[in-house]
């Protein structure tokens, strides 16, 4: 597996290079450590002089520490390249995850200081929100998962999520819950709904449920699964509720969860990886390749 580990420096990221580092890669994963330089003052003298300085000062120091990331991963015996790209931050660590062909990328929830501790949420968030490479949100455990809690839901988002379980490098000793929310839906039953059309709607809905985990725990193969649970309820809620009750330190998603659930709450996965308590994994499926035929006859069209 390829990893693009993004760091800032602040603890953060050192929380999320620990727990990289005590994941049990192998002579076949590789590393791409990526530090991206921040310039978090304006001009300040008119020449600009000094500017240059700060500016070059930065640039080195996100230089030394993609370095540092580098070398510990070397010593360990895995194979790291050391990025410090220029530019904004999202975009950048999109840019390079892309260029590097990665698989995916982690960070630290936290940055440095207050603001830019604002300012990694925000980078966390961002990468949620905007990237198509699967992304790691690490917080506060600095030791590899090995209560994995999997929210499924049958889509291609959430298949690719238990594609992607398999290949990540976990504990032996790792398990795995499965889990699917039977999603609240306002204004359900209507006011008159007769009783009995609601038991068969409620009845059609678990078995849904049953099918959907039935399919997932298939698709996990050799993983071992300690439990398969269906609950209803708001979707992020349940999960980041569950995921603290059972001591999980690893909630992986798929991204159709970034449907809206409102401008207040914001996205399903934003929810959860603000809400939970421990690292969350957000997975979204390629898109879907357009066949030769119907991308030359577009261009036909557009030309003519």
């Amino acid at each position: 597996m390829k990893i693009l580990f993004a760091t800032d420096g602040s603890e953060g990221s050192a929380v999320a290079l620990d727990l990289l580092l005590d994941m049990p890669l192998g002579p076949a994963d590789h590393v791409a450590a990526l530090s991206v330089p921040v310039h978090h003052y304006f001009a300040l003298d008119p020449m600009g002089t000094f500017a240059a300085e700060l500016v070059q000062a930065e640039i080195d120091h996100a230089a030394s520490l993609a370095e540092e990331v580098r070398k510990r991963f070397g010593a360990r015996g895995i194979e790291t390249s050391a990025h410090s790209d220029g530019g904004p931050v999202v975009d950048t660590t999109i840019a390079v995850a892309r260029r590097e062909r990665c698989d995916l990328i982690v960070v630290g929830s936290r940055g440095l200081g207050a603001a830019a501790s604002f300012l990694m949420g925000s980078v966390a968030r961002g990468l949620v929100r905007g990237s198509e490479i699967p992304v790691l949100v690490v917080r506060d455990r600095r030791v590899a998962p090995t209560r994995v809690l999997v929210g499924v839901d049958g889509s291609a988002d959430s298949d690719a999520s238990l594609e992607l379980l398999m290949r990540l490098p976990l504990p032996k000793d790792a398990t795995i819950t499965l889990m699917h929310v039977i999603a609240d839906v306002p204004g359900w039953p209507p006011q008159g709904l007769a009783a009995s059309v609601k038991v068969a709607v409620d009845a059609e809905l678990t078995r849904q449920a049953g099918v959907v985990l039935e399919r997932a725990s298939a698709k996990l193969g050799g993983r071992t699964v300690g439990a398969v649970l269906a609950e209803r309820g708001r979707v992020a809620k349940r999960i980041v509720d569950r995921a603290s009750s059972d001591g999980t330190d690893l909630v992986v998603i798929g991204a159709r969860g970034t449907a809206s659930v409102g401008r207040q709450h914001g996205t399903v996965a934003d929810e959860i990886v603000h809400g939970a308590r421990c690292a969350v994994l957000v997975v979204r499926a390629p898109a879907p390749v357009a066949p030769r035929k119907a991308v030359a006859e577009r261009e036909l069209v557009h030309v003519g």
